[in-house]
């Protein structure tokens, strides 16, 4: 099109990549010693920053996802041993009117997987929760929506192999912390197991 009679179409915009800051830092000398013939928008120091801040976040939820594993790992081990120790007296019971210890180890394990379960729905929950609420917060802070970075900033299938993995470690910690107890009461005698102390 033309924008004046007499004057040919100029280009309205064009885009430039980089393939690293030194090719960038040279390109924005140039720009900016060259503001009076056109005007830039600085993309590439825009996702940068983008770029770090989702990166300190990253880092500041990994550390608290382990400082959180580590306090549930200690919680379950003693919420499933002590609940365990609390019913030696009603295991004892089952014992004397036919359960056999598969049985009593099928229910151990039926708990715990009932356990896993219920824990790694919530943290699929909450952690989407999480990343929708972050993502939204660096919007807003950056003052951007998802189109102008190219797509999510946090992607939620790496998130949720993680949950699944975890799940699987809780399983298995709660699994032992289930079997050590029950060997060591069932080595008792069932008077002693059914024999509750006031």
């Amino acid at each position: 099109h033309v924008h004046e009679p007499g004057f040919l179409t100029m280009i309205d915009w064009f885009n430039v990549t980089f393939k690293d800051d030194a090719s960038y830092n040279e390109a924005l000398t140039y720009l900016k010693s060259s503001e009076e013939f056109y005007s830039y928008l600085d993309v590439y120091k825009t996702r940068k920053e983008i770029y770090t801040l989702v990166s300190a976040v990253r880092i500041a939820v990994n550390f608290g996802n382990i400082m959180l594993a580590l306090i549930a790992i200690v919680n379950m081990v003693n919420i499933v041993s002590t609940g365990i120790l609390n019913r030696k007296s009603e295991l004892g019971s089952l014992q004397c009117i036919g359960m056999t210890r598969g049985q009593e180890m099928a229910v151990a394990v039926f708990e715990c997987i009932q356990f896993v379960v219920f824990s790694g729905i919530a943290a699929t929950v909450i952690v989407k929760l999480l990343m929708m609420g972050a993502e939204s917060f660096i919007c807003g802070v950056m003052d951007l929506d998802s189109a102008d970075i190219g797509g999510r900033m946090f992607q939620f299938g790496a998130a949720f192999v993680k949950i699944c993995a975890g799940t699987a470690v809780a399983f298995i910690v709660a699994l032992i912390s289930s079997i050590i107890p029950l060997h060591i009461m069932n080595k008792q005698e069932l008077v002693d197991q059914i024999r509750t102390v006031e």
